[in-house]
């Protein structure tokens, strides 16, 4: 979990502007944070380290001739796989980050790049060769991006990190917040501010030189069809999960597990003690409150797969837990899941900068 952001720089106060905006990420990237300006862009970046801990990996991420640079956050899972093209069509890397593969891919690639990676991201690439600056969002919308509509280009991981850097006004969008009333969240491209939309998932948007504008859809995720091979649904399923958890098991630093004591959960840390794996687990605990706490169930679990178990009660207030989720989301979120979540990311977020971490990679707050 990474927080990027980017701006025009016309007219502003560019070291102001990007401090407000790495204080707002860092959340989001307790381990390092850069700023830098490209053209008529400054780009901002907070890293959580999972892959690559040297002092190598900086962003804006340069390829060779620095005249392309990145900004990034998520992870390549088949990053290894398409080094090993690129290498083999003339590139060289200077790191062994997933996410140096997206700026050699860019360059062999273009846009056509972003159908080749498996993974979940959200990035923007500053070519200075072509004067283009492109937004891309993974398929599935995993990694949150959005950006400015009004006269100033801007764009970052976090709406609100937008306003409080003032380069949103942070007005009301009064027709998303009545569908937040009607479907208890706010229906995309909206974000209930009304000068910040979100790029979509599996899309690309092209910002060229002028201040013109396409966007790309460059994926469309359509609902399988049933099996007709004999195979179950149950196993095609149970591989799908090993799969999936295996790739999420990659990592420089100590994996950790977000343990509710609900379902999901629970068959994530299964598969990975399944996979050989023994990440720590964290539950957050709400003693008296009935069935409201899982830590119980949670502890039950972690010893029957054998793994560390750390539980944090909750002993705050009602009001704690709004201003808490007020904090970890950016948009409207009326999930009950929310209070724990985000009270839980921030705990961890403390105890992870290059320790355990990953605790987003299952089912915490993206």
């Amino acid at each position: 979990m990474c927080g990027i952001a980017g701006f025009e720089v016309n007219g502003l106060d560019v070291p102001a502007t990007s401090r407000a905006l790495i204080r707002a990420l860092t959340p989001r990237g307790p381990d390092a944070s850069w700023s830098a300006v490209r053209g008529s862009l400054a780009l901002v970046e907070t890293r959580l380290a999972v892959i690559d801990l040297s002092e190598d990996v900086v962003y804006p991420m340069p390829n060779e001739h620095g005249d392309v640079h990145l900004v990034f956050n998520g992870e390549i899972y088949d990053h290894e796989v398409l080094r090993k093209e690129l290498e083999s069509r003339g590139h060289r890397f200077r790191t062994r980050c997933d996410a140096e593969v997206v700026l050699h891919g860019w360059e062999e690639w273009g846009v056509d790049v972003f159908p080749r990676l498996n993974g979940m991201f959200a990035l923007a690439i500053v070519d200075e060769r072509s004067g283009d600056v492109v937004l891309a969002r993974d398929r599935l919308g995993i990694k949150p991006l959005v950006r400015t509509t009004g006269k100033r280009f801007a764009f970052s991981s976090d709406a609100m990190a937008l306003v409080e850097a003032g380069l949103s006004s942070g007005e009301l969008d009064l027709p998303a917040l009545r569908s937040f009333v009607a479907f208890h969240y706010v229906v995309p491209p909206a974000t209930g501010i009304a000068d910040a939309v979100q790029v979509g998932p599996g899309t690309a948007v092209c910002r060229r030189r002028d201040g013109t504008e396409r966007e790309i859809l460059w994926a469309e995720t359509p609902f399988s069809q049933a099996r007709s091979d004999g195979s179950t649904t149950v196993d095609a399923a149970d591989e799908a999960l090993l799969n999936a958890v295996r790739r999420q098991l990659v990592a420089d630093v100590e994996v950790g597990v977000f343990l509710s004591g609900g379902l999901d959960s629970t068959l994530v840390l299964s598969a990975a003690a399944a996979l050989g794996a023994r990440p720590q687990a964290f539950s957050l605990g709400f003693a008296g409150q009935g069935d409201y706490d899982e830590a119980g169930t949670a502890a039950h679990v972690a010893k029957r797969l054998g793994v560390p178990h750390h539980v944090t009660q909750f002993k705050g207030s009602f009001a704690s837990a709004v201003e808490s989720i007020a904090r970890a989301y950016d948009t409207p979120f009326a999930d009950s899941s929310a209070a724990s979540s985000s009270i839980a990311a921030g705990r961890e977020a403390t105890i992870s900068s290059r320790g355990t971490t990953a605790t987003e990679r299952t089912d915490c707050v993206p």
